[in-house]
């Protein structure tokens, strides 16, 4: 799994070594043909100023040699020009900038533990009620505590059975688009056992609560 960091950058550099319609996706570790040359399109609407590139230099090499491999046939590219355009592609100079990088602290996205006493109706309650996706699940082995990794969007949750991983009646906000289709989503997705309202004067917007089985609470906002 590709790990991802922010990280503020120089604004993108113009170059002239390829066709700067070639855009890269870092989430899904490939190359793509497109309008626009900056890799961090979606990224800096919500970040202006800030980029994503990958959390360890090795995960940026092998990001790189797989750019060398995608290419048309006939486009020949050393692997330090992969670097430079992985780099450029991702907004810095050269790879020497960006490999620069990786000697500063930097941070990857947050992933709040929440505590859960039974994992299979943490499962039914987080995917067939609010509509998040597994992304990985952990035991140890039969029998003992299950930890889910869950993500719906840009947003990710752990759920966890451990002993002294969370604490019941925790509280995670959410960003949230268009609440209110999401609002219905969770009404069907609940077979009306569940009717959540929307608060209109909530601090930062329009916000859903709604707690779990476990007395979690999750609220749903809509950034005003």
């Amino acid at each position: 799994m590709l790990g991802l960091v922010w990280v503020d950058v120089p604004a993108a550099r113009s170059s002239g070594m390829v066709n700067t319609s070639l855009r890269f996706d870092p989430r899904a570790s490939s190359f793509e043909h497109g309008d626009s040359g900056n890799a961090s399109t979606r990224t800096a609407a919500r970040h202006p100023g800030a980029t994503v590139i990958p959390l360890t230099i090795d995960e940026a090499k092998t990001l790189a040699r797989t750019l060398r491999d995608s290419l048309p046939n006939g486009v020949d590219l050393t692997h330090g020009q992969s670097l430079d355009l992985l780099s450029r592609t991702l907004g810095f100079a050269d790879w020497n900038e960006l490999a620069a990088q990786y000697k500063q602290p930097s941070f990857g996205p947050a992933m709040p533990v929440l505590r859960v006493f039974d994992v299979d109706l943490a499962r039914s309650f987080y995917v067939d009620v609010l509509g998040f996706t597994i992304d990985f699940e952990h035991q140890f082995e039969p029998g003992l505590p299950t930890f889910l990794g869950l993500s719906r969007g840009d947003t990710s949750l752990g759920l966890s059975e451990h002993h002294g991983d969370g604490t019941p009646g925790s509280v995670v906000w959410v960003p949230t688009r268009n609440l209110d289709d999401y609002r219905s989503h969770v009404t069907r997705g609940a077979a009306g056992k569940l009717r959540p309202g929307i608060d209109r004067d909530a601090p930062g917007g329009p916000t859903m609560t709604i707690n779990d089985p476990f007395g979690n609470e999750i609220r749903f906002c809509e950034p005003e």
